[in-house]
């Protein structure tokens, strides 16, 4: 797992330590409170409920399939240990089997942003300019492509052609599939900032209302 990827896994258990130099986190500091039933001593740390964990955008849970109580005990019996403490390590080997399956870093900086509330550092000044101009360059494009025409009907159609799968929202890909067929470079690095400009409610994906505010209302003015 590179660095970019440890380091967030890293802001995540830091969240939780009382202690700057902690080995280990307890998983009742992760929790709000434990189910009421008589388990043996073994079993109690499994079935803790991590509830600072944020469950809403899982598949599962949205198909329904999955309640938020069972998911974090899923989450819970990842870990080997038995006496209600998870160390560094634990988290981060835990984290690089999840990696494995995403090979993009948007979307693994994506999942631990949305499932803890952790950011990564801020950008830096120059940086910051960098991911100014996207932006702009960006809605001067989409406002180009509506003719500075504002009806719902032309906004619509320019966002139906770059929602790819159709589900009615924006992702990362999707929105990298857009500077690309927009024909704006940008590096991979700076997506993410960039997708945080649209997706001002924070739930991971872009919505045509957003779409729409982004073109209409400067982000820089």
């Amino acid at each position: 797992m590179n660095n970019r990827r440890t380091q967030l896994v890293y802001k995540v258990f830091n969240l939780f330590v009382k202690d700057s130099n902690a080995a280990f986190v307890l998983l009742s500091d992760l929790s709000k409170k434990k189910k009421k039933k008589n388990y043996s001593k073994e079993k109690k740390k499994l079935l803790i409920k991590v509830s600072a964990m944020n469950v809403s955008k899982n598949f599962d849970y949205i198909q329904g399939l999955k309640t938020k109580e069972k998911l974090l005990e899923e989450f819970a019996l990842n870990f080997e240990t038995f006496d209600g403490r998870i160390s560094r390590d634990d988290l981060l080997r835990y984290y690089e089997d999840v990696s494995l399956s995403l090979p993009s870093d948007e979307y693994f900086v994506n999942l631990i942003q949305n499932s803890w509330g952790v950011v990564e550092e801020e950008v830096n000044e120059v940086n910051s300019e960098t991911i100014k101009q996207i932006v702009k360059t960006l809605r001067q494009r989409l406002i180009q492509k509506t003719t500075g025409n504002h009806d719902e009907f032309v906004m619509r159609k320019l966002f139906n052609d770059f929602d790819i799968n159709r589900s009615g929202n924006l992702c990362l890909e999707e929105l990298y599939a857009m500077m690309i067929k927009l024909e704006i470079p940008i590096q991979k690095k700076y997506l993410g900032a960039v997708f945080n400009k649209f997706d001002m409610n924070k739930n991971g994906v872009i919505e045509f209302e957003e779409f729409i505010n982004y073109i209409i209302n400067n982000p820089y003015p």
